[in-house]
């Protein structure tokens, strides 16, 4: 049998579960695991949406590129941009580390090597991050994909439950 999504979810939460589903056994579940499940799937929706929803019609394929900055933002301070994609030969990630200057440049440079990206996050240290060096260091020019990638990042944070 194959380990599933579900399967490896059931053994972070309960090995016992998790022997259970491997073995085929459904489970029995209860009404909150069923609605956090909904919320769950429901979450994932939204995102897409909002992924998809800054992407034009005429783009036929896009790239999505999950990016996490670390750093301390009161002190305008940033020390790593993490990058993640991928591509036809597999997943691919660079963890950019030094100066502000640097950082930025090789940053431009990945993602100008991509068709159609688009900027995942979490959270918005992210956009703070890329705002102010645009502002510092500059961007790419107006009409790129580069450009378009960086003025319309996704947080998949602010997607929010529908009520």
């Amino acid at each position: 049998m194959i380990i599933t999504s579900d399967i490896f979810a059931a053994y972070l939460k309960c090995p016992s579960k998790c022997w259970f589903r491997f073995q085929g056994e459904e489970a029995a579940g209860n009404m909150y695991s069923q609605w956090a499940e909904k919320q769950s799937q429901f979450y994932r929706k939204e995102a897409l949406k909002r992924i998809l929803g800054n992407i034009e019609r005429d783009d036929l394929t896009i790239a999505p590129i999950f990016i996490d900055v670390e750093g301390l933002p009161d002190r305008d301070s940033y020390y790593l941009i993490g990058v993640r994609f991928k591509t036809s030969e597999g997943i691919i990630q660079h963890s950019l580390w030094a100066d502000k200057v640097i950082i930025w440049r090789d940053f431009l440079c990945i993602l100008s090597r991509i068709e159609n990206p688009v900027l995942i996050h979490y959270g918005s240290f992210e956009t703070t991050l890329i705002k102010r060096m645009c502002d510092r260091y500059g961007g790419s020019t107006e009409d790129s994909a580069v450009a378009k990638a960086i003025t319309s990042t996704v947080n998949v944070l602010s997607v929010e439950p529908a009520l």
